[in-house]
């Protein structure tokens, strides 16, 4: 159990947040996005990443800090996402 009397708003910074998991049309793989956030400089990185369900083996598909949405094609061969410049 966290001891919440240490928790302060920086602490917020040391967890990495999960989000938008979408599953694959064949139900195999999920891509989701993963951001963590960069207290000194004063902002959060965010990538995509893709887990095999079967072994639960995971490859990180980018590594820019500004990936977000993604979206599996009709066929699951290819996924597509944005990326803020």
């Amino acid at each position: 159990m966290t001891d919440l009397k240490h928790f302060t708003p920086e602490s917020l910074t040391k967890f990495k947040t999960v989000g938008d998991p979408q599953t694959s049309p064949s139900g195999d793989y999920v891509a989701y996005t993963l951001t963590e956030y960069d207290m000194e400089g004063d902002k959060q990185r965010t990538d995509l990443f893709k887990v095999r369900l079967e072994d639960k083996s995971t490859v990180r598909l980018t590594d820019d800090g500004s990936s977000n949405t993604p979206r599996w094609n009709p066929d699951g061969s290819k996924l597509v996402y944005f990326t803020v410049v």
